[in-house]
């Protein structure tokens, strides 16, 4: 009796009393009805160079290696555990026991790697297994995989390698100098395609740069011809503008100098208008004094006479009055006559 632990990669396997077939644990009680021993679920490879023919009746060599272990569940642990031989409870006998089961395994996978495999080559040309890798190495895990998992084992790698001739067969050596050489004349081919792509390319080149200046040089000189024609179109409008400009304000001068004629010769007209109604007045004070001045003047002449002679000069007297009358009533008509032919000539 006693408590048992184990290691972070193994198990316990339990059987005996208590339990009905096979029980996995990391650690338990081990009482005297019982038995237990380890397992390990480390992976471990599984290195294997299989003979096989495709369908074309074409042997060949398959060297893989296959990375196998236990998968870490209870279920595929009991199945993993009873194909395992030697359960004791004493360390050498664990330890050949280990030893033996782990053999035992490495047959039973040999066994099931070699027979599936050859069943898919057996389908399968040469063509297909050597240009397709991929699909056959999938093909191959998946079938070894199905058979294995009662057993409770997993595959966590597998790495199929080059092909090999067997003994006798010069199939791959024949088609790697077919490989080198086809790769060596195209190569010599994709040297000189690259050359002729390099100088046409040279070319091409050279010729897009002289498209690309001639391009550059007309943009260049039709800018500058649009510049051009732009300037003088400005320079037009400008002249344009300073023409009509020009003439808006000459013509303002010669309307302003019209306008100040104009008011000049206005004021003129009015002064010349008051100087000769001016005239006129002073004409006909002037006319009416000396007509008043002769009327008056008659008028003692004719008084005194009056009074010097006797009433038989009335009728001299009525005379000279109406002559005196008649003279001023001429004076006064030719003075107006004047002034308004003056007035008549200002205007």
């Amino acid at each position: 009796m006693g408590y048992s632990v184990s290691d972070a990669n193994s198990y316990l396997v339990l059987t005996g009393g208590g339990i009905e077939d096979v029980k996995i644990v990391k650690k338990a009680w081990i009482w005297p009805w019982q038995r237990y021993s380890r397992i390990s679920i480390s992976p471990f490879d599984f290195e294997i160079t299989l003979q096989a023919m495709t369908i074309e009746k074409l042997q060949f060599s398959l060297p893989a290696v296959f990375t196998i272990g236990p998968d870490d569940h209870i279920d595929a642990l009991c199945k993993y555990a009873k194909i395992l031989t030697g359960k004791t409870a004493t360390n050498t006998a664990k330890r050949e026991a280990a030893g033996t089961g782990r053999n035992h395994v490495q047959d039973i996978v040999k066994g099931i790697i070699e027979g599936e495999t050859r069943v898919i080559v057996s389908g399968m040309t040469m063509e297909e297994i050597f240009k397709e890798r991929q699909v056959f190495k999938t093909k191959v895990i998946e079938n070894v995989q199905s058979e294995l998992n009662q057993f409770g084992l997993r595959i966590y790698n597998a790495n199929v390698k080059e092909l090999q001739d067997t003994a006798g067969s010069e199939y791959f050596k024949f088609l790697s100098r077919k490989a080198h050489e086809g790769a060596s004349n195209q190569a010599k081919v994709d040297v000189a395609n690259a050359m002729m792509l390099g100088d046409i390319g040279e070319a091409e080149k050279r010729g897009r740069t002289r498209q690309e200046i001639s391009k550059i040089d007309a943009q260049t000189a039709v800018l500058e011809t649009q510049r051009k024609s732009e300037k003088a179109k400005a320079d037009a409008e400008l002249a344009t503008t300073q023409v009509k400009l020009d003439m808006g304000i000459n013509l303002t001068n010669i309307e302003a100098n019209r306008n100040a004629e104009a008011k000049d010769a206005q004021l003129q007209r009015k002064v010349e208008i008051e100087r000769a109604q001016t005239e006129l007045e002073r004409r006909r004070a002037t006319d009416l004094v000396h007509a008043k001045i002769e009327r008056e003047s008659a008028q003692q002449k004719a008084d005194a006479k009056f009074y010097a002679e006797s009433k038989d000069a009335d009728g001299l007297l009525y005379k000279q009055q109406q002559d005196a009358e008649a003279r001023y009533l001429a004076t006064v008509k030719g003075t107006d006559a004047l002034v308004y032919k003056q007035k008549q000539e200002a205007e």
